[in-house]
């Protein structure tokens, strides 16, 4: 990191989960991650964070909150017919909530977070979604890759009262 600053870096924001549903964290909430199913058995996210600390580097994630192809309620796993399917709403309490809480209060002061293809989310999702990112940090900068393309994503999230960044 001490690299990344000299070239002038002022923030890192990493992947903390992708749709295919792998936690690159040590996730409390399943144990499909990289600490408990691979052969790696570190939490790499805890080790960027504690080296963006030590630079000065403002450090944020990037979460697929809505699509999981590991989970049988999130989105996205469309091909494989003998997955059993839950309701979305189950995987978001279930997984993506705990995890986001987990992020927001286990790597130090965060700065970023990137949702990423918010569709298909009930208004008692994004609120719950909301209130945690709220409640957990200060200062926080939300941003999602659908906001600028979406009109009604950005409606949904304003009426929950989200800041939209459209950088």
């Amino acid at each position: 990191m001490a690299l990344a600053k000299q070239a002038g870096m002022k923030y890192m924001i990493i992947t903390a989960k992708h749709h295919d549903g792998f936690s690159m964290f040590d996730s409390k909430a399943t144990d499909y991650n990289i600490v408990d199913a691979t052969p790696f058995k570190r939490d790499i996210l805890k080790e960027l964070s504690i080296a963006c600390q030590e630079q000065g580097l403002k450090f944020g994630f990037y979460y697929s909150q809505a699509q999981d192809w590991h989970h049988p309620g999130g989105l996205g796993n469309s091909w494989d017919k003998s997955f059993e399917r839950v309701s979305s709403d189950e995987y978001v309490y279930e997984k993506a909530l705990p995890e986001v809480k987990q992020l927001l209060t286990e790597y130090g002061p965060i700065s970023n977070f990137w949702w990423d293809t918010p569709r298909e989310m009930t208004k008692s999702v994004v609120d719950s979604l909301h209130h945690i990112t709220t409640h957990y940090s200060h200062g926080l900068l939300q941003t999602t890759v659908w906001a600028t393309i979406i009109p009604e994503i950005i409606k949904l999230l304003k009426e929950t009262g989200q800041d939209i960044n459209r950088s």
